[in-house]
């Protein structure tokens, strides 16, 4: 099994996908995560149709990385999925998937820090008290 130590990986869009969206793998290609997913990372640049390449800045990546915002965001917000691949602030038994280090507004590109937990009631490492 082949072992590559990158931060990206390049897969194939099953449809068109916006540019700092949060992506999920599936059997037919690379999808927007949407709520009830789970993330496999995020586009930088996006897809234009189906069938592209895409790099997708992988979840154990290090550094930060830039996504939109499904509502109103502040900084130190643990997030969550939300639909059409963007995150919202966290709420309930949802997946954690990092914590939002600058503001934002619906539509608008935050920084996050990435965190992956699926134990809602714990905080992340990483994320404080």
């Amino acid at each position: 099994m082949p072992y590559h130590e990158s931060s990206r990986i390049t897969l194939i869009a099953a449809a068109p996908i916006a540019r700092a969206s949060l992506v999920k793998l599936e059997s037919g290609g690379l999808k927007v995560c949407g709520a009830d997913g789970t993330p496999v990372g995020f586009t930088e640049l996006g897809a234009a149709a189906a069938g592209d390449h895409v790099s997708v800045r992988l979840m154990n990546a290090q550094g930060t990385f830039e996504c939109r915002a499904a509502g109103s965001i502040t900084p130190g917000a643990l997030l969550m999925p939300a639909a059409d691949g963007a995150v919202a602030a966290h709420s309930g038994g949802a997946l954690i998937v990092g914590m939002a280090l600058s503001a934002a507004s619906k539509d608008e590109t935050l920084r996050v820090l990435p965190l992956f937990s699926r134990t809602p009631s714990a905080t992340p490492a990483g994320a404080g008290a």
